[in-house]
């Protein structure tokens, strides 16, 4: 998605080269392969790798308590 070999979890998403195009494709692919709805402000707000992974790990253990 965003042409890197490596990509350190501390990068910034848009630093990488993603864009508000990418931000949305990300979104619909971890809604797919995930089934985690993120909305589109938290890669604005939460834009390192390691932000969105923890993020995404607290959206789904909630999901799969409900």
């Amino acid at each position: 998605m965003l042409e890197q070999e490596t990509i350190d979890t501390e990068s910034n998403f848009f630093d990488l080269g993603g864009n508000s195009l990418l931000a949305m494709q990300f979104i619909q692919m971890v809604k797919n392969n995930l089934g985690v709805r993120l909305p589109i402000k938290v890669m604005f707000e939460q834009s390192t790798i390691k932000e969105l992974s923890v993020l995404i790990k607290q959206l789904d253990d909630m999901h799969k308590l409900s």
